[in-house]
């Protein structure tokens, strides 16, 4: 399972730059769900990965690059701050080399586990935590891509996980940001939530959040 994740990683870190697995495939590693995608987070620019990985297609961000193997497909970007956000784009982004600042950017935290290259798990945001008493949590603020509002729902809707306090009350103040993603973006997170075999939880939030009257309008 982790063989090709270690060669990537020591492909990285053998140039001397940190690089570690983060996000969701942790997570699920950890609930013993299968994921096929693998985010990587490092401190090497562009311009060093493209080096490394020259099949890789650079994001429009300029902040990292993707491919595909067999089984799996690599997303890796460089750590970074992003600010001044226009819907879900940042206006401002700031390459950096702290990892932690760049896990504080994220959206919840059973999705800032790290995996290094030795396969040794780092949790800097209580993440662990979160995944034991079944809680989304916020990171960065939600309200900042409105898209984290429907992964929220989706994610405790296919994790069987409940909304933490302080987020469902932002959740129910800022449902309505979701009018600035696109309809292909709404739908793809609804047909997720719905489709889900927990799908009646999900349908629950929807309605708790007034997700179904927003996108009615």
């Amino acid at each position: 399972m982790f063989s090709e994740i270690e060669k990537i990683l020591k492909l990285i870190t053998n140039q001397g730059f940190e690089a570690y697995v983060v996000g969701g495939f942790v997570r699920d590693y950890l609930l013993d769900r299968d994921s096929n995608d693998v985010d990587i987070c490092t401190n090497a620019k562009v311009n060093d990965l493209i080096k490394i990985f020259p099949q890789g297609k650079v994001n429009y961000l300029q902040a990292g690059l993707s491919f595909k193997t067999k089984d799996k497909t690599y997303t890796i970007s460089t750590f970074r701050l992003e600010k001044n956000y226009h819907k879900r784009t940042p206006k401002d982004i700031q390459f950096i080399d702290d990892v932690i600042l760049d896990l504080k950017r994220r959206d919840f935290t059973i999705n800032t586990l790290l995996l290094d290259k030795d396969l040794q798990i780092h949790d800097y945001l209580n993440g662990k935590a979160d995944i034991l008493t079944k809680t989304i949590r916020e990171v960065a603020d939600v309200t900042t891509d409105a898209l984290r509002i429907l992964r929220a729902i989706r994610l405790a809707t296919v994790l069987n996980f409940t909304i933490d306090a302080a987020l469902d009350i932002k959740l129910k103040q800022n449902a309505y940001l979701i009018n600035n993603l696109s309809k292909a973006r709404i739908e793809d997170e609804i047909d997720k939530i719905l489709s889900s075999d927990n799908w009646e939880y999900g349908f629950f939030l929807l309605k708790k959040y007034n997700i179904i009257n927003i996108i009615k309008k």
